[in-house]
């Protein structure tokens, strides 16, 4: 496409001002005959005669008019040059959205499948200390509606992760056929990592070991445990989020500046 058709117009632009060459070639039939010298018969009488006419034109004044044609030929393919150079930063930061929300719902798959597991093994626990007598049966319930919480964001999560993949497939003009889609992460800047969400997370992890010792021990009540366990999820969720929402906006930078695409060449 960059050598598509302004670079056609260029080229016949540059063509006016060159020299023509006019060739013609006609042939005529009388009636009666009428005699002709040849050169190898003599003298000879015939009804036919043919004649070719050759021109050559150059035009060495046309007003500045070839000249300003040329100088719009050159901005219209500059123009169109600029114009395909757009269309292919737009549709390389389309298809990276595409991808990094794929990326961003795969990851919040994995937080919701951990904080089941959690949630699982928090119920066992509760169970174990319902029937020593250490906690009420009212904590294994709770414990049982904290579990069904955490199994229908799974649930959401899963069907947000396969329409961010559809919606890639489908820039990306590929049918689906139910296959497993193959995504490899995207690095980022270490400097990201300064910003404090691995102390957020840290903490968050601290607390919930400290909500579920001391519900263990009988100094705490199974609403600390649930609320650390959610402030586990929210603070893992706010991470990805943090993160893929950064890489978004560098690559909606780079498409402003007109550099996302030369990085690939």
């Amino acid at each position: 496409m960059t050598s598509g058709w302004w670079g056609a117009d260029l080229i016949a632009s540059k063509g006016r001002f060159l020299p023509s060459l006019e060739s013609r070639l006609s042939h005529n039939r009388q009636g009666t005959s009428s005699p002709i010298l040849s050169k190898t018969r003599g003298l000879v009488r015939t009804n036919q005669s043919y004649s070719m006419d050759t021109n050559l034109n150059w035009s060495l004044v046309s007003g500045g008019r070839n000249l300003s044609t040329l100088k719009a030929e050159k901005i219209s393919k500059q123009m169109a040059e600029l114009n395909y150079e757009r269309t292919r930063q737009d549709v390389a930061l389309k298809v990276a959205e595409r991808y990094l929300a794929c990326l961003k719902a795969r990851r919040m798959v994995e937080i919701s499948e951990q904080a089941l597991e959690r949630s699982k093994a928090q119920l066992e626990r509760t169970e174990a200390l319902f029937r020593v007598g250490s906690v009420p049966r009212a904590d294994v319930l709770g414990q049982k509606v904290q579990l069904g919480t955490e199994r229908l964001k799974l649930i959401k999560a899963r069907m947000d992760y396969k329409e961010a993949v559809a919606d890639l497939l489908f820039i990306l003009r590929i049918e689906p056929r139910g296959q497993e889609l193959e995504l490899r992460d995207i690095e980022i800047d270490l400097t990201y990592e300064h910003i404090g969400f691995k102390e957020a997370l840290q903490r968050a992890l601290e607390n919930l070991r400290l909500a579920e010792e001391r519900y263990r021990l009988g100094s705490g009540i199974l609403l600390d445990q649930i609320t650390a366990s959610v402030q586990l999820r929210e603070a893992e969720a706010d991470h990805v989020s943090a993160l893929y929402d950064y890489m978004l906006a560098r690559m909606r930078l780079k498409n402003a500046m007109g550099t996302l695409e030369s990085q690939r060449r």
